[in-house]
C-alpha cells in the first residue's frame, strides 16, 4: 500500500495517481495519460497493488508512481515539503525478503528551490 499525503494546503486533495513501468520522459500534467492502472484522487492517497517478485511477470516488481495535485495554496517555506509518499508492505512480503532496499519506503518532494530539511545540508 501506498500514502501519499498533500502538503498544508498548497496542493488539492483532489488530483489523479497512475502506475507507469518506465521513468517518465517528463514530469508534466499529462503524465498520467492513458496509463493502466490509474485513478482518481480525493484527500491522501491510499493504492493497494500487487507487485511479483517473478522476472518479466505482470504486475511487475518495479514500476513508477506518478501523482498529479493542482497547486491551491501558497508554497510552503523552502525547509517544509509539498508532499510526502509512505510504502507500507504486506508482512508476508517482508518475511520473504521483499524489502531490500528500506530507505526508500518514506520520500518527501520539496520545492525546486529548496535544499531539504534543514539537517539534509547540516543546518538545524
Amino acid at each position: 500500500r501506498g500514502v501519499v499525503g498533500v502538503g498544508g494546503g498548497y496542493l488539492s486533495d483532489s488530483g489523479e495517481w497512475c502506475l507507469l513501468p518506465t521513468m517518465p520522459a517528463a514530469l508534466t500534467a499529462n503524465v498520467c495519460a492513458g496509463a493502466f492502472p490509474s485513478g482518481t484522487l480525493s484527500g491522501p492517497a491510499n493504492i493497494p497493488f500487487t507487485i511479483s517478485l517473478v522476472p518479466g511477470s505482470n504486475p511487475r516488481a518495479s514500476f513508477y508512481a506518478a501523482f498529479v495535485r493542482p497547486i491551491v495554496g501558497p508554497p510552503p517555506t523552502v525547509q517544509e515539503p509539498v508532499s510526502a509518499v509512505s510504502i507500507l508492505l504486506e508482512p508476508s512480503l517482508l518475511a520473504e525478503g521483499g524489502d531490500e532496499f528500506r530507505g526508500d519506503d518514506v520520500s518527501f518532494a520539496f520545492l525546486p528551490t529548496s535544499t531539504g530539511f534543514p539537517w539534509m545540508t547540516g543546518g538545524q
